[in-house]
């Protein structure tokens, strides 16, 4: 994720110093993993993934059927699955339901986590605290 440049004619003002990152999606929605509920229609342009706005994303990442978001406060939220054939639970939210939307992962509410890594069927995240 790149930030635009910020104004070089030093003029302050809101606009200008506060950045609102968006996440972005394209390409296939098969078994959800844009964030875009719209199944079966492929984007071949960039669209906003709505289920995130307002939260400010670090990180994203996907595997083979889900896609992954980090956010500024350690959050961290999934969506996608893979439907009855290729949900593994991958998601993170304890169910083999796909996930339309954005949704942060409960069992890591209480945990801050500094990175993670999306394999096919599987996500890693790692705590401020050191564990994996």
């Amino acid at each position: 994720i790149r930030r635009p440049p910020r104004s070089t004619q030093g003029v302050s003002s809101a606009a200008s110093d506060v950045y609102k990152r968006q996440v972005y999606s394209w390409g296939g929605t098969l078994h959800k993993k844009l964030g875009i509920r719209t199944e079966g229609k492929d984007y071949r342009s960039p669209a906003p993934v709505v289920g995130l706005k307002g939260v400010k994303i670090v990180k994203v990442g996907c595997g083979d059927f889900h896609s992954v978001a980090l956010s500024s406060e350690g959050k961290v939220y999934a969506w996608g699955g893979g439907g009855n054939l290729f949900n593994r639970g991958q998601c993170g939210h304890g169910n083999f339901k796909d996930s339309d939307n954005p949704e942060m992962i409960k069992a890591l509410e209480k945990t801050v986590i500094v990175k993670f890594s999306c394999g096919g069927y599987h996500t890693l995240a790692l705590s401020q605290a050191n564990q994996l």
